[in-house]
């Protein structure tokens, strides 16, 4: 059971993803949209058409080409694969799909997206035609300009029971792991996955900032950051938060966070401090009542 890619040598498939192989249409060829296809053709070789607007079509043909797979406008595809996973933006989805429901029968067929704060219901249109719907979103971040490795991502899967089923076996095809969600969790879910991304970008771009004010050599700012960023992360995911804790905090050391927050301009402090109730909340800080004092003094 294997397939044969010339210079990238042959592919092992699992025997239950090669009995009744998916057919896949991706609908959206973004980043997330190209790494799906591009890694699902590579391990499984079930990319049929990629389906775009009428403004991305250029990129769906060089994504397709590459794969060697068909492009369409979306206003001309006929969704006649067995599997349709929509890559596209959450305030487009039940629109998307409302289109796609009034176009062609569904039943039998499999419906995906993949936001990760946005339930399968978005897809309510289509599953009254006939469809199994689902929401299969990848705990992983899609920068401009990279194309990250799907292998060891976490998926959460929800939705009816047959749109699940083949959610995990293209993930397990993208050698991913995956567990189901409760669609009622879906957006807290989502916090969670913006507090590993997004919002530590923000922490980090701040501590950047904070940096250039103090007079750290701008060509220095990220070597300085990267080695304690490096070594925190390290440190975290070896023994846990609470053994990791280090600094001002953890030793109690009021008088230098009262410095902290006269030295901060109103948008660093009001980081610094949420931050830090919340190290207040969920870490070992020591004179934690004083802390407190000096945050209401400020």
């Amino acid at each position: 059971m294997f397939r044969n890619l010339g210079n990238q040598g042959p592919l092992w498939y699992p025997p239950a993803l090669m009995e009744h192989a998916l057919d896949l249409c991706i609908v959206g060829p973004g980043r997330l949209g190209t790494a799906l296809a591009t890694q699902l053709q590579r391990s499984y070789d079930c990319v049929d058409t990629i389906v775009a607007r009428h403004s991305s079509i250029a990129k769906a043909i060089a994504l397709a080409e590459k794969i060697d797979a068909t492009a369409k406008e979306f206003d001309f595809a006929e969704f006649d694969q067995t599997v349709t996973w929509l890559c596209v933006p959450d305030a487009a989805l039940a629109p998307c799909a409302k289109n796609m429901a009034q176009r062609r029968e569904w039943r039998g067929k499999i419906v995906l997206h993949s936001s990760g704060a946005l339930s399968s219901d978005e897809l309510q249109s289509l599953r009254q035609k006939g469809a199994a719907v689902g929401s299969v979103h990848p705990m992983m971040t899609f920068a401009p300009d990279t194309t990250p490795q799907l292998a060891g991502v976490v998926f959460a899967l929800e939705g009816d029971h047959k749109a699940v089923e083949a959610a995990r076996r293209l993930v397990s095809a993208l050698h991913g792991s995956e567990f189901e969600i409760a669609k009622e969790n879906k957006v807290l879910y989502h916090a969670f996955g913006s507090f590993l991304a997004p919002l530590l970008l923000t922490t980090l771009a701040t501590a950047e900032k904070i940096g250039e004010q103090a007079g750290v050599p701008p060509k220095m700012i990220r070597a300085a950051m990267q080695r304690i960023v490096g070594q925190t992360v390290e440190n975290y995911f070896k023994l846990g938060a609470e053994a990791s804790f280090t600094g001002p905090f953890v030793r109690g050391d009021v008088d230098v966070v009262k410095k902290h927050l006269k030295a901060l301009d109103p948008t660093q402090r009001e980081a610094y401090v949420g931050l830090l109730r919340a190290a207040m909340q969920y870490l070992p800080v020591a004179k934690a009542d004083e802390i407190r004092a000096a945050i209401e003094a400020s």
